[in-house]
């Protein structure tokens, strides 16, 4: 049977070395440490990643592997298992590793989770430790200075060019050149998401700025067909950890799709409203105005269909609530106004679920008009600072706290682990691999066991 199978192979003097000298976590979460251990496609695939590296090392192949592993599979933990039995390499010589995303918060939740996993390994001296993380392309260039043991974590967006280098080339008439960073060996690139195709556009810059680095890349969304330049760029697949194998592990739970359709009565409400404004119009007249009415935002933020939607989300999470008490939810909408609305109306409500908005503040430098200034003092409420928004984040994702749904714009879509989080209503355009991964958002599993 299985758990013979089980026994046989974990068991066996080898492998059971290899566990635990490779595979063995201890997580301090605030409160209680806890202690984790690799699952058997992590096992494979991070000792596949090893052999792999060590065999390449000090070749002319620098491409280590792509690493499929899917949502919720534990990819985030796949890749400390890997970071630490790099540095333990004695072929490798105490690495560099450089932890790459393509945006600001899954560089802080990468990083975040690197932390609290406490890294067994000996920590080099300074004053950051070993985990730094890259605040600027200076900053970056600084840190890779240190000549080894370092863990930087970084966004794919700073292997640019400075503003003042591109203008010193522009005055010289070169061709603007990614510098080099570092001919070192011993650096590995860890790439997170390595599907996106922000990584094809500085790819180059990549390998300018690190011409003798090892790369690997990992993903949770499926490589699509006929994907090429991911394995060009990172080598060959390595592991593959499908979602639906994570399911029938018993890893995640089961995604169910339920599509609500508004009433025809808005669609209706919206074709007459749109008649009468139109009916002195001439024909060229009637498709200007007609572009302007059917405008996404104007569309999506019209009061009559947000307060429809917002009547059907209390109505659905207070009828799934009555068979899973403890679950809560995650509202998806399309802009930062829509996000706002949606808690208003959702308050207005009766029986409603507690509910907190968090959006970012904008950083925009454009001067502001009469309208912008209005919706500012709209949204203000609920901006939240980096720190604000993940201690709220953070209480949400607890049993003991009450509030139970959570409306945002773009922020947790991706890398936010809340098993509580049983259903994520969606009001915004999402597709490919947006789509899978804020729809994954609900795969987690918690206990009791939940169904979504």
């Amino acid at each position: 049977g299985r758990f013979e199978l089980f026994i046989n192979d974990v068991f066996e003097k080898e492998n059971l070395l290899n566990i635990i000298s490779f595979f063995i976590e201890y997580e301090d979460d605030g409160k209680n440490i806890i202690k984790k251990i690799g699952r058997k496609h992590q096992i494979q695939g991070v000792n596949k990643l090893v052999t792999r590296a060590e065999e390449i090392y000090g070749t002319e192949e620098k491409r280590i592997g792509t690493v499929f592993h899917g949502t919720g599979s534990g990819k985030s933990m796949s890749m400390i298992f890997f970071a630490e039995a790099m540095y333990r390499s004695t072929k490798l010589e105490n690495p560099t590793i450089i932890v790459i995303t393509d945006r600001n918060d899954l560089d802080e939740q990468l990083s975040d989770f690197f932390k609290v996993a406490g890294f067994p390994f000996p920590k080099p001296t300074g004053q950051h430790g070993i985990i730094r993380e890259a605040q600027s392309i200076d900053n970056l260039r600084e840190e890779l200075d240190i000549p080894a043991g370092n863990l930087i974590f970084t966004t794919i967006q700073k292997f640019q060019l400075k503003k003042e280098e591109k203008e010193e080339l522009k005055k010289l008439k070169q061709k603007a050149k990614y510098p080099v960073l570092s001919t070192r060996n011993n650096i590995i690139l860890i790439c997170d998401e390595a599907h996106r195709s922000q990584y094809r556009k500085i790819a180059q810059n990549l390998n300018r700025a690190f011409p003798n680095a090892l790369r690997v890349g990992f993903t949770a969304t499926p490589l699509e067909e006929g994907d090429r330049d991911t394995p060009e760029t990172f080598g060959p697949i390595i592991s593959t950890y499908t979602q639906s194998q994570s399911v029938k592990d018993g890893t995640t739970v089961e995604i169910q799709y339920d599509g609500r359709c508004l009433g025809q009565h808005i669609i209706k409400n919206m074709q007459e409203g749109f008649n009468e404004i139109t009916e002195s119009l001439n024909e060229e007249e009637t498709e200007a105005v007609g572009k302007k009415w059917t405008d996404f935002v104007t569309l999506v933020e019209r009061e009559e269909r947000m307060k429809e939607i917002a009547k059907d989300v209390v109505f659905h999470f207070n009828e799934k609530k009555s068979v899973f008490p403890k679950g809560k939810a995650m509202l998806c909408a399309s802009t930062k106004m829509a996000a706002a609305r949606y808690y208003e109306y959702i308050n207005e409500i009766e029986n409603h679920p507690k509910c907190i908005c968090v959006i970012s503040s904008g950083t925009s430098k454009k001067k502001k008009t009469s309208e912008d200034e209005k919706k500012e003092k709209y949204l203000k409420d609920h901006y939240r600072t980096k720190q604000q928004a993940k201690d709220l984040v953070t209480e949400f994702k607890t049993e003991e706290n009450d509030v139970e749904l959570l409306i945002v714009c773009d922020m947790y879509l991706t890398g936010f682990d809340a098993p509580l989080v049983q259903t994520l209503y969606v009001d915004k355009p999402l597709r490919d691999h947006n789509l899978f991964q804020a729809a994954s958002r609900v795969n987690r599993k918690s206990k009791p066991e939940k169904q979504v």
